[in-house]
Parts: C-alpha cells; structure tokens; sequence
C-alpha cells in the first residue's frame, strides 16, 4: 500500500516543504519525530501525526494533524530526530521495565520506572559510589555536571546502565 505524507518547514520567513512519499510497511507507523532537551526531557510525536515543523529565530513548533502543537526553546534542544523508532519512555516503563537516559550526558541523568523510594546510586569503573537518589514517583534526576568525564554505572532495582559523562 502507497502513502503520501506532505510535511511542511518553515524558517523564518522562508517556507521549504517536504514530500515524503513510498511504500510504508506496518513498521512505519512506529517512527516519530522526537525532540531531546538538554535535561534529557524526550517529546514524541508519530511521524504520521505530525502536520508541520517550524523553526523559528528562537523556537521550534511541531503541529499536529489533529490541532494539538508543541513549542520548544532552541536553546533547551539537544536534538530533533525525525524518523527514528519510537521507543517512547512511557512505553518502557509501561513494561516494568527502568529507563535511564542519556546514556552519554554533559550532567544530568533520568531515571523512570522504578518504585517510589528506590535507591539510584551512580558508580564510577572503580566501584566507589559517586551520587546517589531517592526516586519520587518513580522517577529521579542524578546531576553528574561536577563528576570528572568517563564512563559510570547506574544501577537501580537490580538494573544496571552504563553511561558516559562528557
């Protein structure tokens, strides 16, 4: 089956409109559109939801087929990826499973999924335990900006994922 998407960017006051048009599997309906903040925070849209992009001098504005749109201050973004496997954090955690994200950070680390009151300790290679939290909610958020750049651990409710700070 052939699908036709018309997406739309516009920068400034300059307008470039993108066609994508092909053969979409099944598969295709998991691509999103996500945008990273420098806190780690993740927004995601399904690429088939989104009606338009606009970049602006300060923002970045995703509108969706059904009215509903999100803006995002440029300078909070770490990145837009469009077309990418959805592999939303809700959907993670709605696993029971933990997530921890980014894997690669300039400071701040995210935790979710876990119990209310669990214990998330960050390890350096060593084994010396560098920062520890206490999830709310489920969630927690370890600052590492004063730790030294290299690799380290986190481990929480029996899960363990390395990370690299910059």
């Amino acid at each position: 089956m052939k699908h036709f998407f018309s997406k739309s960017l516009v920068c400034g006051t300059a307008s470039v409109m993108l066609f994508l048009a092909g053969t979409f599997s099944a598969a295709a309906a998991d691509k999103a559109v996500v945008v990273i903040g420098k806190d780690g925070s993740q927004h995601e849209v399904l690429l088939n939801a989104v009606s338009r992009i606009e970049v602006g001098t300060e923002y970045i504005t995703l509108h969706e087929a059904e009215g509903n749109s999100t803006q995002h201050a440029i300078s909070d973004i770490d990145r837009i990826m469009v077309g990418t496997e959805s592999t939303s954090i809700k959907e993670i955690v709605s696993k029971g499973n933990v997530a921890v994200w980014p894997t690669v950070t300039d400071g701040l680390v995210n935790v979710a999924g876990a119990t209310a009151g669990a214990e998330v300790k960050v390890y350096d290679l060593n084994g010396a335990l560098v920062q520890s939290a206490t999830a709310s909610e489920g969630n927690a958020t370890i600052n590492l900006s004063g730790a030294k750049s290299g690799m380290y651990v986190v481990s929480v409710a029996g899960n363990t994922v390395k990370i690299i700070k910059k």
